[in-house]
């Protein structure tokens, strides 16, 4: 690989990442970007690190994008969904849940996801039985 290609940029912003040196992480990231403006991979793991460092509008933002390029992606559904409950945006993290589990009927996620909101909103029937759909496909 050569330091002109996306992915290059990509793999070593995974490595800053995994090393927690967000800063030069995101700097790569974003160069990965530019060099590719399609890069579902680099959209994702940004998002994923805007999130963990609590930058949850600059998540939600790259969640969107990478969801744009790749729809049927679950995962960022979910993730995209945990920071809107973050940023107060309850209603829409409720829908990429349920989103996220349509895309994805084996991953139990969304469901412990809206299990949670459900409970905050005292749905507690709606809840018991996300509960239970996540117990299902957690086993």
């Amino acid at each position: 690989m050569k330091p002109t290609e996306a992915k290059y940029y990509f793999h070593r912003a995974l490595c800053y990442t995994v090393q927690m040196k967000n800063t030069k992480a995101l700097k790569d990231y974003a160069m990965a970007i530019e060099l590719n403006s399609k890069y579902h991979a680099a959209f994702g793991a940004r998002a994923h690190l805007y999130r963990v460092i609590e930058k949850h509008q600059e998540a939600v933002e790259d969640y969107t994008a990478a969801i744009v390029l790749e729809p049927s992606w679950s995962l960022g559904y979910v993730g995209r969904g945990q920071s809107q409950e973050a940023l107060g945006m309850l209603d829409d993290a409720m829908a990429d849940y349920e989103k996220a589990s349509r895309e994805d009927e084996s991953n139990p996620e969304p469901w412990k996801r809206m299990q949670l909101l459900y409970n905050m909103s005292g749905q507690s029937m709606k809840a018991e039985d996300c509960a239970r759909k996540h117990k299902e496909l957690s086993q």
